[in-house]
C-alpha cells in the first residue's frame, strides 16, 4: 500500500516457448498502480489513457490547448477492468491501424499459457484481443468549455504513465483531426475562490492552508474540470474522534484524508450522484491529534465535474482558561483575570459551562465582570468573530481582616468542545499580603504589585507592647499578625 492509498501492480512478462508451443512466465516487474474505489467496488488501473486537445498548425498537431486560467484541456480514462472485452463483434480497423476487435493474424493469437483475466486482481488483455471503452462511459471525454470553435487534433495516449513494458513503445499515441463547432463555447463551471487566476490548490505543495480547524463549513466549492483536485491543509484543534465531510448537490465527489507525511489515512468514495433535492455526503471519521497537520482532498469521480460542493470540518475546538493575573487584592481593589479562549474558526458563537469554586464566595468576596462575552449564571457565551472572553475577578472591599482566599475555575469537556483541563486559580489577598502567612502574592517574596509587606491597617489589633506611633502595626511578622487575629 502506497502513501496515497494506491497499490503497486506487478506486470507478469511472458515469453514464447517454441518447443512447448505456449507462453511461459519469464519475470515480474513493477507495472503501475491500482486504486481501489470502495464506492464502485473494484480496482482502477491508474493512467490507462490520456486524452488531450492540440492546436492544428497547418494540418499538423501543434501545442497543447490551455484555457485562460492555465488549466489544460485534457481528459483521463481510469481503466477499471482490463480484459478481453471485444471479441470480434466489431472490427472497423485493420493492422497496422487497429484492430478494433479481434486480430487473428497476430502471432500466437489465442495461444496457450496466457493467464485468465477479469475484473479482480488479475487483469490484462491477451494477444489479438482488445478492451474497448465507448463514449458513454465515465471519463471518455475532453472538457472543451471555454475553448473557441476551430480546427484541432485530439490526441489519445495509452499507458499514459509509461508503466507497462511493451515490445513496441512507439505506437501508444495517435492523433485525429477534429473540428470543434458547438453553440456554447463559454460558461461551464466556474473555478472556486481557491482556483482563480494562476493560483490553484491542485497538489500537496499548493494546498490551501486553512489553519487551526475545528467546526467549520466551507461552501461554494467546485470541481470545474476533470483534473481539478482540491487540497486543503489544516491543523487539528483537539484530540479525539471527529469527522471531515464533503456534501455535494451535483456530480460525484470523492473525499480523501492524509496525514502530515501525505500518507492517505481515510477515504469516502460512494458511487452516488448528488442533486439539489438529494445531496450526497461523504464522511471520513478519524482519531485526530491536537496540533498535528492534516490534508483533505476532494475530486470528482473519473474526471467528471461538480458545480457545487462544500467541505465540513467537525473537529471540536479546545477551550483554555488560564489565570492571566492570578493575584487580586481588596486594596484598590486590585482585580485578577481569567481568559477563556477557543482555537479554530470563530464564525459562530460557543457557550462554555464554567465550574467556579474556591474559598471565596461569588457576590460576597468578589464579583465577576466579563468582556468579550456574556455570562449568565455559569454559562459563558463567546460571540461569533471572537476567540476569547476575559473574566475579571473584582474583590469586595469589606474591611474585615481575612486570610487569603481563592477563586478556582474549571471547565469540563462536552460534546461541543474539549477542555484543556486542570484548575486555574486566582488568590484574593486582604489589605496585606502577609495575612494568613501567604508571602507569594503581591508585594511579598513571590513578587507582584500589591501593598508593602507587613502592613496591616487597623489600630484595634495593636498589642499593649506595641510602641509604634500613629496607629497600625508596622514591621510585624506574619506569625505576629496571625496571633493577633486569633484574639478577635
Amino acid at each position: 500500500m502506497n502513501a496515497d492509498g494506491s497499490q503497486n501492480v506487478l506486470q507478469a512478462v511472458y515469453a514464447w516457448n517454441d518447443s512447448t508451443a505456449r507462453f511461459q512466465l519469464s519475470f515480474y516487474r513493477a507495472g503501475g498502480r491500482f486504486t481501489y474505489h470502495a464506492g464502485h467496488g473494484h480496482f482502477h488501473y491508474d493512467g490507462y489513457a490520456y486524452y488531450k486537445l492540440r492546436q492544428n498548425v497547418a494540418g499538423q498537431p501543434g501545442p497543447y490547448v490551455t484555457r485562460a486560467d492555465g488549466t489544460g484541456v485534457v481528459g483521463e480514462k481510469v481503466g477499471f477492468c482490463l480484459l478481453d472485452f471485444v471479441n470480434g463483434s466489431w472490427n472497423t480497423l485493420s493492422p497496422p491501424d487497429g484492430p478494433g476487435g479481434v486480430n487473428t493474424a497476430l502471432p500466437h493469437y489465442n495461444a496457450a499459457g496466457q493467464p485468465s483475466n477479469g475484473c479482480g486482481l488479475l487483469q490484462g488483455v491477451t494477444v489479438g484481443h482488445a478492451d474497448g471503452y465507448s463514449n458513454s462511459l465515465d471519463g471518455q471525454w475532453i472538457d472543451v468549455t471555454g475553448v473557441p470553435n476551430g480546427q484541432y487534433f485530439v490526441e489519445i495516449q495509452l499507458d499514459g504513465e509509461n508503466a507497462v513494458t511493451e515490445s513496441n513503445e512507439n505506437n501508444n499515441t495517435r492523433t485525429f483531426a477534429y473540428t470543434l463547432n458547438v453553440n456554447q463555447t463559454t460558461g461551464g463551471i466556474s473555478p472556486d475562490q481557491f482556483d482563480t487566476g494562476t493560483s490553484h490548490n491542485d497538489t500537496f505543495g499548493t494546498a490551501t492552508d486553512v489553519g487551526a480547524m475545528g467546526t467549520f463549513v466551507q461552501p461554494g466549492l467546485t470541481i470545474h474540470w476533470g483534473e481539478d483536485f482540491d487540497y486543503f491543509k489544516f491543523t487539528a484543534t483537539s484530540s479525539g474522534s471527529a469527522t471531515v465531510q464533503a456534501r455535494y448537490s451535483n456530480g460525484d465527489v470523492n473525499l480523501y484524508l492524509y496525514d502530515r507525511d501525505q500518507t492517505q489515512i481515510g477515504a469516502s468514495t460512494s458511487p452516488n450522484t448528488g442533486s439539489t433535492s438529494s445531496p450526497v455526503t461523504e464522511t471520513i471519521t478519524y482519531n485526530f491529534v491536537a496540533g498535528q497537520t492534516y490534508f483533505v482532498m476532494a475530486n470528482a469521480y473519473n474526471n467528471s465535474e461538480s458545480n457545487n460542493y462544500q467541505i465540513m470540518y467537525n473537529l471540536k475546538p479546545q477551550i483554555s482558561y488560564p489565570a492571566t493575573d492570578a493575584f487580586a487584592s481588596e486594596q484598590g481593589p486590585n482585580p485578577g483575570t481569567f481568559v477563556v479562549s477557543r482555537n479554530g474558526p470563530v464564525t459562530g458563537p460557543i457557550t462554555v459551562t464554567l465550574g467556579i469554586a474556591g474559598t471565596a464566595g461569588n457576590n460576597v468576596d468578589y464579583v465577576l465582570n466579563v468582556t468579550g462575552g456574556n455570562l449568565v449564571g455559569n454559562q459563558l457565551t463567546i460571540g461569533d468573530l471572537s476567540s476569547s472572553a476575559t473574566i475579571t475577578v473584582v474583590p469586595v472591599q469589606d474591611n474585615i481582616p481575612e486570610r487569603t482566599e481563592t477563586v478556582a475555575l474549571t471547565i469540563t469537556s462536552t460534546s461541543a468542545y474539549v477542555s484543556s483541563g486542570g484548575t486555574s486559580t486566582i488568590k484574593i489577598y486582604d489589605t496585606a499580603d502577609a495575612v494568613g502567612g501567604d508571602t507569594g502574592g503581591p508585594g511579598g517574596p513571590g513578587g507582584g504589585t500589591g501593598p508593602a509587606p507587613g502592613i496591616f491597617g487597623t489600630t484595634s489589633l495593636l498589642s499593649t507592647n506595641d510602641t509604634t506611633s500613629g496607629g497600625g502595626l508596622i514591621g510585624s511578622s506574619a506569625q505576629r499578625v496571625d496571633d493577633l487575629l486569633a484574639l478577635i
